[in-house]
C-alpha cells in the first residue's frame, strides 16, 4: 500500500498513481455502519466491492485468475483456531492488517504488514512461503529465511499459530 500526498491509500502494484487524486468525485460516505459510495465515476476498468464488515468501498482493477483459488491454510491452534483462509494466484499477504491478503488480527504475534506471504507459480504449479525480514516464520517446525517450496500437509507457524497447508492447484490440477 501507498500513501498519496493527500494521505490517500492505494495500491501501488494496481494503480500508477492515487485513483482517489485522480477522480475528485469519488468519495466515501460512512453512515450507520453501511458505505454508500458514489460509483457514477469510478476509475474506468475497475470493479466496486463493498466490505460492510469494515465500512470500506475498495475500488480494484479485475486481474485474470486474480480470484481463483489456489489452495488453503486451515488453522489449527492459535487464537483462530478451526478458521480457513484461501490462497489465490500471486501474492497472498499474511498479516494482522485489515488490508492483507490473509489477515489475522487476532494474533499479536503476527505484524500487521506482511509477516509472510504464500505465493503462487503458475508456469511451475508450486506454491512458496516467503518470510518478510525480521519476522519468525516456521516450516515444518525449521526456521525459514528464503523463499521455499511448500508441500501438501506442511506445517507453518506465524506468531502464536499454526496452519496447515493445502494445495487445490498441484500436480496436473490447475487453472489453466
Amino acid at each position: 500500500m501507498k500513501r498519496c500526498e493527500n494521505g490517500h491509500l492505494y495500491d501501488e502494484t494496481i494503480y500508477s498513481s492515487c485513483p482517489y487524486c485522480n477522480n475528485q468525485k469519488l468519495k466515501r460516505i460512512v453512515v450507520d455502519d453501511e458505505v454508500n459510495a458514489d460509483i457514477s465515476n469510478k476509475p474506468e476498468g475497475t470493479t466496486r466491492l463493498d466490505v460492510t464488515d469494515f465500512t470500506t468501498t475498495f475500488y480494484g482493477k479485475e486481474i485474470e485468475h486474480g480470484d481463483y483459488v489456489t489452495g488453503w491454510l486451515v488453522c489449527l491452534e492459535g487464537p483462530v483456531k478451526g478458521k480457513d483462509f484461501r490462497i489465490t494466484y500471486g501474492y497472498s499477504r499474511i498479516g494482522r492488517g485489515r488490508h492483507m491478503d490473509i489477515s489475522i488480527p487476532e494474533d499479536l504475534a503476527i505484524t500487521r504488514d506482511n509477516h509472510a506471504s504464500i505465493v503462487y507459480d503458475p508456469k511451475k504449479n508450486y506454491h512458496y512461503l516467503v518470510p518478510s525480514q525480521s519476522n519468525f516464520v516456521y516450516l515444518n517446525s525449521t526456521y525459514v529465511t528464503k523463499p521455499t517450496r511448500l508441500h501438501i500437509h506442511d506445517f507453518i507457524q506465524l506468531g502464536n499459530s499454526v496452519f496447515e497447508f493445502i494445495p487445490f492447484c498441484v500436480g496436473e490440477h490447475s487453472w489453466e
